[in-house]
This record gives C-alpha cells, sequence and structure tokens, in this order.
C-alpha cells in the first residue's frame, strides 16, 4: 500500500498505512487490533476517517465499521475485496498446508452463506470497490470468471456499494496500478469513480 500511502500524502491526507499479520490470526483478531491502532493514531480528532484497503483489509474494515463505527466515518475503497468469499478458501480451507500458509483467517473467507464475511451484511457507509480482472495465477481455474487470481469480480461485489469498477490488473499488482490508485482518490473526494 505504499504507492497508494504517497499518493495520499500529496493529495493532503494524514495517512496510518496498518499492517497486520494477515497470516497468523482469526479476522475477528486482526479487526481487534485494528480497532485498537485506530484508537491510538486516528480517532478523537477532528474532520473524518476514510478507509482505502486491499483484499483481506476490506474485510477487517467492514467488520470494524460493523463492531466499532466511527462517528466521523468518511468514504471507504476497497481493492480486491473478498466480499463475497473467496471460492479459494471454499477448494483449500481446510487444507492443512494451505492453512500452515495463509493462516487462520484463511478458511474464514470461504463463500458459504454463513462465512464471516457474508455475515457482515450490505455497505451502510460511501463505499467505492475496484475489482481487478486479469490474472495468470493458476488458482483462477477455481473461480468463476473474470477474476484477479484471488477473488472472482462477482464475489469482489457488495450490496449497498456506491460504486464498482472493474480494471484488467491482478489482485496482487491492483495496489500499485496507478489508475486504481487514481481512482482511490477520486472516490475519497467525490464519492465516486471517473469512469462508471
Amino acid at each position: 500500500m505504499k504507492k497508494i500511502e504517497k499518493a495520499l500524502v500529496e493529495a493532503g491526507y494524514r495517512v496510518a498505512n496498518i499492517d497486520y499479520p494477515s497470516r497468523k490470526k482469526t479476522i475477528t483478531e486482526l479487526a481487534e487490533d485494528l480497532r485498537k491502532e485506530l484508537e491510538k493514531c486516528c480517532l478523537g480528532g477532528g474532520g473524518k476517517i476514510h478507509f482505502a484497503a486491499h483484499s483481506l483489509g476490506g474485510i477487517l474494515t467492514r467488520l470494524y465499521i460493523k463492531t466499532s463505527r466511527p462517528p466521523n466515518l468518511g468514504r471507504v475503497v476497497m481493492l480486491a475485496p473478498p466480499s463475497g468469499g473467496s471460492a479459494i478458501a471454499d477448494s483449500f480451507g481446510d487444507n492443512w498446508l494451505f492453512k500452515s500458509i495463509l493462516g487462520p483467517a484463511f478458511p474464514e473467507l470461504s463463500t458459504h452463506p454463513d462465512s464471516l464475511p457474508n455475515s457482515l451484511g450490505p455497505a451502510d457507509f460511501s463505499l467505492g470497490i475496484i475489482a481487478g480482472s486479469s490474472s495468470w495465477s493458476p488458482m483462477s481455474w477455481l473461480l468463476p470468471k473474470a477474476d484477479d487470481g484471488s477473488v472472482s469480480v462477482e464475489a469482489a461485489r457488495l450490496e449497498g456499494m456506491d460504486a464498482f469498477l472493474v480494471i484488467p490488473v491482478s489482485h496482487t499488482a491492483i495496489m500499485k496500478n496507478p489508475r486504481a490508485i487514481e481512482e482511490t482518490l477520486t472516490f475519497l473526494r467525490t464519492g465516486n469513480f471517473s469512469t462508471p
């Protein structure tokens, strides 16, 4: 997220680029860590608190907003979020090798109706989602087309979102993509993307 951080700072935002141990904790534990970090750096001041999140970070943001919604919540941009889960987690979530590499949050990202992402409900905040549609990943065969190698375009969608954009980029490259960065800034400023 360094390139997005740089662009936001240059645009005049005060930025807290919060890292998290995605391979060591459950989604609930990670969201609690996010809450603590935000209390230290970002809450209680003036102005709005906006979010720009990639992948699992979008789920953490949704869980944080649902359980600890800040009164000064602004806009949220999610890049390639598994809003409806990922079919890769369906296929390999119980596999000991994948769990040992990807950690306890990975199986929680399934597409099942009772999975954590699907239990969070629709967005009730200003949300723009940017999905990727390009992949060289061998995992793409598990995903409904189009996909970014980890999340299908359809699974990125979330009921209640204000804007949705698909760009031809992979899951791991989307946060460095100049168009994704520019559209993130546009949504945070205006509540919409420049391209519908």
